[in-house]
């Protein structure tokens, strides 16, 4: 789709935003076994659900390096957070596939992530 992409500086500074709050509900995920309603607002108001979604459907529409990157700091930052971010944003590669209309349907809130299965018939052990 090929708008803009943002700069590096300007989407590590997204990252740098959300730490503070991922530190303050590591302990928490980490009893819980999921991720803390404020992180995930978090991301969502940094834009962090959005790397691969074209900028048309509201998204960041990163090229893969700079996603990558991302991804590196995030885990960084903490591991699972940053598989979340990452398993996500590989679903997002699906926006620019999808015919127009299904696309502004599937992402129609680019502050929402959209989740699925690779590979659903596996079984848990």
């Amino acid at each position: 789709m090929g708008q803009t992409q943002p700069h590096p500086d300007a989407l590590m500074e997204r990252v740098h935003q959300v730490e503070p709050v991922i530190a303050e509900h590591r302990a928490w995920q980490e009893e819980n076994r999921r991720m803390a309603p404020e992180v995930f607002d978090a991301l969502r108001a940094a834009g962090l659900w959005g790397i691969f979604k074209p900028v048309e459907l509201g998204g960041l529409e990163c090229n893969p390096v700079s996603a990558l990157e991302l991804f590196e700091a995030m885990g960084g930052i903490d591991p699972s957070v940053g598989w979340a971010v990452a398993n996500q944003a590989g679903i997002d590669i699906f926006g620019v596939i999808l015919p127009g209309e299904g696309a502004k349907e599937v992402y129609a809130d680019p502050g929402r992530p959209v989740a699925g299965g690779w590979f659903p018939p596996g079984q848990a052990a």
